[in-house]
Formats: structure tokens, sequence, C-alpha cells
């Protein structure tokens, strides 16, 4: 988990005012999707707008979950989606360990500003701002929960980021 001095840092990135990404890796699976889409929920029930951006398509069998139509496919929407990682000042980087891993997208991501946020559950993570990995843990999705409780706002926990959450977990384990 984030130290407690990076969860309160953290914590202070995460206002209405500030122009939120969450990035994940090529090829976006169940835990990618869900990762991202429960953390964009739970950053909108806390008041703050985030934009999901993924570097191509992902599975028909994802597009129920809610907000899944809002996500910005980098390969439809380059400018769009370089333009918003660009701009950003915070870049959460969910269920990847390298801007290798996300192709032209990760180029965006070195370029920009932000302060960058890395939640993953692979090996060998390269430097990020802020860093929680651990390998021991089965799902990102279950590390953006943790984020959650470390961050005490359970409470905030709604259908929406739980359906998201679930979903990745299930289909990152192996069910």
């Amino acid at each position: 988990m984030f130290s407690t001095k990076d969860l309160s840092e953290i914590n202070q990135l995460l206002q209405p005012k500030n122009k939120i990404v969450i990035i994940t890796h090529y090829n976006p699976d169940g835990d990618a999707i869900g990762s991202s889409l429960g953390l964009k929920h739970f950053l909108a029930s806390k008041g703050i707008d985030a934009t999901v951006i993924v570097p191509n398509d992902f599975p028909k069998f994802l597009k129920w979950m809610p907000d899944s139509k809002k996500v910005v496919i980098a390969d439809y929407k380059r400018k769009l989606a370089a333009d918003s990682i660009l701009n950003a000042d915070v870049i959460f980087c969910l269920d990847f360990n390298s801007p290798s891993r996300v192709g032209m997208v990760g180029d965006w991501i070195m370029r920009s500003k932000a302060k960058k946020i890395l939640i993953d559950h692979h090996q060998m993570p390269e430097q990020f701002d802020y860093t929680y990995s651990d390998t021991t843990v089965p799902a990102t999705c279950q590390m953006v929960y943790h984020f959650i409780e470390a961050l005490n706002e359970e409470n905030l926990v709604n259908i929406d980021i739980a359906q998201c959450l679930y979903t990745g977990i299930m289909t990152d384990t192996g069910g």
C-alpha cells in the first residue's frame, strides 16, 4: 500500500479542479477495464470527473459496465487521448508496470507533467511518482479497493464501483 505520507499527498491531488486521467494496458482485459471504471466511479462519488483512456479497443463482453461507452480508445481518438494525457494534472496507471506496455500512450505519459500514480500487481514496476505494487494480490481491482479502504472511504462504494471491481477480480483470478 502507499505510505501514509503518499496517501495524504494523493488525497490532496484528488480535487474536482484537477484534470484526472486513468490509463490501463494494451489489449485491456476485465481487470484493466474493471479497475479503471471502478476508480472512475469512486472519483465521481467524490465529485471528481476523470477520463478513462485505453490504448486500443476492449472486448465486447466488458462493454456492459457502467460508463464503458465513455472510455476513450486511443486508436480511434488519438488527438483527444493525447491532449487529455498531456494536459492532465494526475494520471492513474492501472494494471501495467511500465509505460512500454501501453504503446504510443506510454510516450504521452512520459511527456506529461502530471503526477503519475501506479496501482499494479505485476512484477518489476518502473518508477512513478507514487507506486502501489504488490505481486501477491491477484487483481488490480482488489488493489483499487484497498486504496479506497486506505483513504477510509469505503462508504462511497456504490453498485457501479462494486460491479466494476468484482468483474476484474472474477476475470483475472480465474473466478
